[in-house]
């Protein structure tokens, strides 16, 4: 069974259009009934029809990017260019996920935080506040990367650490206390 469908309501963004959805099921967890407008799609394919996933309001999924299992993008949230969110990720707040970002496990991007090339944010990892993760990093576990902080390179995040500012962890780094500045 079909969850949602695309509108003739569209936008164009740099060529692409997106549909608006609306949901032709309830989709209790998140407050979605039949009949409610939901974000902006490019294609069917972007978000899926099993699970309990959804796009909200202003956020928008497109080019191969993929929202399934119980994902949700909202609030300016971004996915594209092969970025994956599910297993209730949550992409919000002009976060962005891209070039084959993933976020799952609880994990939030958000506020100007951005996970792309290879990128991943899970288990109750945050990134946010200009925070980036790519090229392998990982954030996960409570780690926290925002305020211009990287994480890159095969670089680790999680248990109480926190990276921002100018900080960084990259190459076969696991940083798991303190605050990197």
């Amino acid at each position: 069974m079909k969850k949602f469908e695309l509108t003739e309501e569209t936008k164009t963004v740099n060529g692409t259009i997106l549909h608006q959805i609306r949901a032709l099921i309830d989709i209790e967890r998140f407050g979605v009934i039949v009949g409610d407008l939901g974000g902006w799609l490019e294609k069917e394919e972007n978000l899926s029809h099993s699970g309990d996933g959804w796009v909200f309001d202003n956020g928008w999924v497109f080019d191969n990017g993929r929202v399934f299992d119980n994902g949700r993008v909202f609030d300016n949230g971004r996915v594209f260019d092969n970025g994956r969110v599910f297993d209730n990720g949550q992409v919000f707040g002009n976060g962005w996920v891209f070039d084959d970002g993933q976020v799952f496990g609880d994990g939030r991007v958000f506020g100007n935080g951005w996970v792309l090339g290879d990128g991943s944010v899970f288990d109750d990892g945050w990134v946010f506040g200009d925070g980036s993760v790519f090229g392998n990093g990982r954030v996960f576990d409570n780690g926290r990367v925002f305020g211009d902080g990287q994480v890159f390179g095969n670089g680790w995040v999680f248990g109480d650490g926190s990276v921002f500012g100018d900080g960084s962890v990259f190459g076969d780094e696991k940083f798991s206390e303190g605050v990197r500045k």
